[in-house]
């Protein structure tokens, strides 16, 4: 398995991470303005003659769908002319003049082929319509009339068909104004019913698209608003998009689906929707880049946002779309002026541009330019998809990824947090454990120590006043003897003691030879401590039995288990015994003392806890020797009272 290193891994991998995401991101906002453009452009395909002149509309082929905008057509302004008027001759010369009136008429000519159907299709009317062909009517919207008191305007679509009765027919488009103060030219498409049926539903299936990706993108941000923390972000995003959907459903779906709305509610509706998309747009960039808008700024954009929503809702219609034009230059100019407050903001760090707000940048420079250039409406074809609708919906797009991008990071963020605060958490157990350890090594060392040192100590004393009174004997030698090898001995306890405290009391190795050697060792040493009682110690145990653990540490349990008897016993016999059974070796020590109580024996192994004055330190010790050495250790009641303890080793 490779080795990787932690800290470079944790260093590079964001990096990267990041790196890798950004760049992905900004091919998919690539994708997402080609895809929708793409769709623009394609439900609005299909035309085969587009007239660009008054010269194209005089032979105009009617073989295809034909893109007429009526401004080239023959314009009788303040004039409503029928069919019969041009054939009395009664209608006059037409109009050298383009503008659009309160009312007037249209007429050109089609080439058509006898007997075959035709149809006709205006995307959107915003006035009065009525279309003729060769004096038949064959589309109409609202109520065309010279008298503002009879007119009626709709915000819907004309749909026609005819059948062409001769190699050339006559169109006459009767329209009316009294409602809307800026007038546009007005487009039309003319061909075979087949071909301008398909055209009128790839045009709906276009608009519904971007309907409904608007509100698909609406909830999913509105659920995420229910379910994280960056509420005004998602707030204000969700807004946006519903505002743009239902700026793009007035009028086009709703004529689509009932047939026409009352044109002064449809049109109040989407002039505030467009105001409210200012307005989202602007409040969802100051919640993205908190600080970085100046509040000057933000103040004068919420009053102007709010007249011109109030003048749009109580001003008649001739009055606020009279105004609308210059009020949309205004509002872009602001837009203009608080990007330009947000790039400087980025430039002197007032702001902190977190990972992927290029991606929300990019967002808003989208839907910026594409509102400028439906705004200035250049006469180049290639741009004729780009609307603010398409700006919102690339925009919403990019941004709802940008924020599922930023909630992702915050989740990988979050997990390494976790992670780390999982290593603190070892850490601090690892600390706690060595400072156990620490107080465990330095309890055991002063319980093991302190006995020994005692008796080396009275053995010097002993001995100096032998020396000094010149009463030595063969008992001082053999006292010296037993207070060297209880200094050696005392040396590979600390060893052991302090390997203990970072591993086990491991054996390395050393075996017991004569166990019943060690044995009478172990009774010899402890019986001074046991005479303080007035207590004897007894040793039965076969020859030639060998353990597969040191000398040493069988004397260390013998010691600590005799110490313990000797306190609980007066006037008795402390029994050793060992003896071989199959490929273990058993030692006990009884006593005929006190005794333990059942509850108190399942605690007799807790490192501190004594019945009495005792350290509660000897009887873990031999556990922990025994255990780390593969054997065990029992405790059983005497007959007769008192308490035996078993300790198991593996013979060899």
């Amino acid at each position: 398995m490779t080795a990787y290193d932690p800290v470079l891994l944790n260093s590079t991998f964001p990096v990267l991470f990041m790196k890798k995401t950004l760049f992905l991101g900004i091919i998919y906002a690539l994708i997402i303005t080609t895809v929708f453009g793409l769709l623009f452009t394609l439900t609005d395909g299909g035309v085969k003659h587009k007239v660009s002149s008054r010269a194209d509309i005089k032979d105009l082929q009617c073989d295809g769908v034909c893109f007429v905008p009526l401004k080239y057509a023959e314009i009788y302004n303040n004039r409503l002319f029928g069919h019969g008027d041009f054939a009395d001759g009664g209608s006059g010369l037409p109009s050298d003049k383009t503008d659009f009136e309160n009312f007037l008429t249209y007429r050109f000519f089609v080439r058509t082929e006898p007997g075959s159907a035709y149809g006709f299709f205006s995307k959107k009317s915003d006035y009065a319509m009525k279309v003729f062909a060769d004096g038949v009517l064959i589309a109409e919207t609202g109520r065309v009339a010279d008298d503002p008191d009879d007119f009626v305007p709709s915000a819907g679509s004309p749909r026609g068909s005819f059948t062409a009765a001769a190699e050339e027919t006559e169109i006459i488009i009767q329209q009316a104004n009294f409602n809307h103060r800026m007038h546009y030219d007005t487009d039309i498409m003319i061909g075979p019913e087949r071909d301008i049926d398909r055209y009128s539903v790839l045009f709906y299936i276009g608009r519904t698209v971007i309907f409904i990706s608007l509100i698909t993108v609406g909830l999913m941000n509105l659920g995420m608003y229910f379910f994280f923390d960056q509420k005004k972000k998602l707030l204000y995003l969700t807004c946006l998009c519903f505002a743009g959907a239902l700026n793009y459903a007035t009028p086009y779906l709703v004529d689509f689906i009932s047939g026409g709305i009352n044109w002064y509610i449809s049109h109040r509706v989407e002039y505030c929707s467009k105001i409210l998309i200012s307005f989202f747009v602007v409040a969802y960039a100051d919640a993205v880049f908190e600080g970085g808008i100046s509040k000057y700024l933000k103040r004068i954009f919420m009053a102007y946002s709010a007249a011109c929503l109030l003048i749009t809702v109580i001003m008649p219609s001739d009055f606020y779309t009279g105004i609308s034009t210059a009020g949309a230059y205004i509002l872009v100019l602001l837009l203009a002026v608080m990007l330009a407050n947000l790039a400087v903001s980025f430039k002197k760090d007032r702001v902190e541009i977190e990972k992927y707000d290029g991606l929300i940048i990019y967002g808003f420079i989208i839907l910026m330019l594409f509102s400028f250039i439906e705004l200035i409406n250049p006469p180049v074809e290639f741009l004729k998809f780009i609307q603010t609708e398409t700006g919102i919906v690339i925009f919403t797009f990019i941004n709802t990824v940008a924020l599922a991008l930023d909630f992702n990071e915050t989740r990988r963020q979050l997990d390494e947090a976790i992670i780390r605060e999982k290593e603190l958490l070892q850490t601090n157990e690892a600390m706690v454990k060595i400072g156990n350890m620490r107080d465990a090594f330095f309890a055991d060392l002063s319980h093991e120590l302190k006995t020994p040192l005692t008796v080396i100590g009275n053995i010097s004393a002993l001995t100096k006043y032998q020396l000094k009174n010149g009463i030595a004997n063969e008992r001082t030698v053999s006292d010296l003897e037993k207070a060297e090898n209880e200094a050696v001995r005392l040396g590979k306890m600390v060893d052991n003691l302090k390997l203990k405290s970072v591993t086990k009391f491991e054996n390395n190795g050393e075996k017991t030879e004569d166990l019943a050697e060690t044995l009478n060792y172990a009774a010899d040493f402890c019986l001074p401590l046991c005479k303080r009682y007035n207590n004897r110690i007894s040793v039965a145990c076969g020859e030639g039995i060998k353990a597969d653990i040191s000398e040493d540490l069988i004397f260390h349990c013998m010691y600590n288990l005799i110490s313990n008897a000797s306190r609980h016993c007066r006037n008795s016999v402390i029994e050793l015994s060992g003896k071989a059974e199959g490929d273990k070796v058993m030692i006990a020590v009884t006593d005929h003392g006190d005794g333990m109580t059942g509850s108190e024996m399942e605690k007799a192994f807790n490192r501190g806890y004594s019945g009495d004055s005792g350290t509660g330190i000897g009887l873990t010790l031999c556990r922990e020797i025994a255990e780390d050495n593969g054997g065990s250790i029992r405790l059983s009641d005497t007959p007769g009272g008192g308490l035996t303890v078993t300790i198991i080793f593996n013979g060899c």
